[in-house]
C-alpha cells in the first residue's frame, strides 16, 4: 500500500527492528522472527508489539535499500512483482 512506500514508514520500521539501511531482506526477516518470538503474548508479550514488528517486517522486506533501488529497477522491468 501507500505506506510501504514512504519514506518515513520505513524509517519508522527500521527503528521498530534496529536495523541499518544495508540490512538485507533476510536480515528483516531474521531479526523480526526472533522479536516476535520474544513479544509472545502466550509468554507474557505485548500483542501490540508484535503487531509493530510484522508492520516494519512487511514494508522492509518489500522495500529494496537505496543502494539496490537502481539494480531492482532494472531487474522488474514493468514484468509485474516480485513476490
Amino acid at each position: 500500500g501507500r505506506a510501504a512506500g514512504s519514506a518515513a514508514a520505513q524509517a519508522e520500521a527500521r527503528q521498530i527492528l534496529n536495523v541499518g539501511g544495508k540490512a538485507s531482506e533476510e536480515e528483516v526477516r531474521e531479526v523480526a522472527e526472533k522479536m516476535i518470538a520474544m513479544n509472545d503474548p502466550a509468554k507474557g508479550g505485548s500483542e501490540y508489539l508484535q503487531q509493530k514488528i510484522t508492520f516494519a517486517r512487511d514494508i522492509l522486506a518489500r522495500t529494496p535499500p537505496p543502494e539496490d533501488a537502481k539494480a531492482g529497477a532494472e531487474e522488474k522491468g514493468g514484468q509485474g512483482e516480485k513476490k
